[in-house]
């Protein structure tokens, strides 16, 4: 169970920095619908994922140490779930909650900056400078790409978080590639049946920084 808990936690983060960076910047939402391939590298990890994208859902496809995992973001309903397919069950949480994305009310934008235009991956994009605060928590620093749809196709970061009187320092790297805009089936939003919920005191409930 503790390699479930790592993978929840990075999932949680991965997804939480992206947000900030959506919220951050002009264009601050895509009106659009869209699938891409999802390239994620961190100090620990590199993957391939999946996303698709529509205004009020995400859903984000993963195997990680050999499990397959799907994060469901449901703006609408102010839910995150995760699925484990191999084993069928899924945990839900409050889209609300300070340890999972969607939540910017004890983030400070201390610096929010476009530097130009710049192709990525094919895509005419406009490069941002950003460094959030999270009071008594740490620090997000880093560059992001957006198109003018206002799509993050790329993003680096540099986090600092304090977890009592540790600190972790973490570097990360995403990129959107092959971006398909096109209308999302919304079965792909939804818990499959006969999947069933896994208990809320499960590790990886817990804070994921």
């Amino acid at each position: 169970m503790k390699s479930l808990k790592i993978i929840i936690s990075i999932l949680v983060l991965v997804i939480a920095l992206y947000s900030f960076a959506v919220a951050a910047t002009e264009n601050s939402t895509s009106e659009v619908e869209y699938s891409a391939d999802m390239i994620f590298v961190s100090d620990q990890i590199s993957q391939r994922g999946k996303l698709y994208y529509t205004p009020l859902k995400e859903r984000r496809e993963y195997t990680m140490k050999g499990m397959k995992q799907v994060m469901i973001i449901r703006r609408d309903k102010g839910k995150v779930w995760i699925l484990m397919p191999d084993v069928g069950m899924y945990m839900e949480r409050p889209l609300n909650n300070q340890n999972v994305p969607g939540d910017m009310s004890n983030v400070v934008i201390e610096e929010s900056k476009p530097l130009g235009k710049e192709l990525v991956n094919g895509v005419m994009t406009t490069k941002y400078k950003l460094i959030m605060t999270m009071p008594g928590q740490g620090k997000v620093g880093g560059f992001f790409w957006k198109t003018k749809d206002g799509i993050t196709v790329k993003m680096f970061v540099v986090s600092k978080f304090k977890d009592g009187i540790r600190e972790d320092k973490a570097r990360m790297k995403m990129e959107l590639k092959n971006l398909k805009l096109s209308r999302q089936p919304s079965s792909l939003f939804e818990i499959p049946p006969g999947y069933n919920r896994m208990p809320m005191g499960m590790p990886g409930m817990g804070r994921p920084f």
